[in-house]
């Protein structure tokens, strides 16, 4: 099992790389999309803010396949559920059985609507 400190290291050097590629998030454009999406189509971002971007809240999803719905970690049906058209997605940290998934939004977004 990884413990801890190996999965903030590599949230940390992965954020370094987003940083140096220029990641963003995926941004979920409409509903079919989330319907149709395999679990996991985000780009890993580490710990790794991108310019123009807040991050507003983080998801726990199982990534093993064996979650159950009254688990903490959302199965992949959860996720799409909690998905919302607009918002940006990408993988923060990744352990053995469970991936955080940050939920980002445009900065200013709400004034621009």
């Amino acid at each position: 099992m990884r413990g801890i400190e190996t999965i903030m290291r590599e949230a940390e050097e992965a954020g370094v790389r987003a940083a140096e590629r220029g990641v963003e998030p995926t941004v979920i454009q409409d509903q079919q999309e989330i319907d149709n999406y395999p679990p996991f189509p985000f780009p890993m971002l580490g710990d790794h803010v991108p310019e123009g971007w807040e991050l507003v809240d983080t998801i726990m999803a199982d990534s093993s396949g064996w979650g159950s719905p009254g688990e903490p970690a959302l199965t992949p049906e959860q996720l799409r559920r909690r998905l919302k058209v607009g918002m940006g997605y990408g993988l923060m940290e990744c352990g053995q059985f469970q991936v955080i998934i940050g939920e980002f939004q445009r900065e200013n977004q709400d004034e621009e609507q």
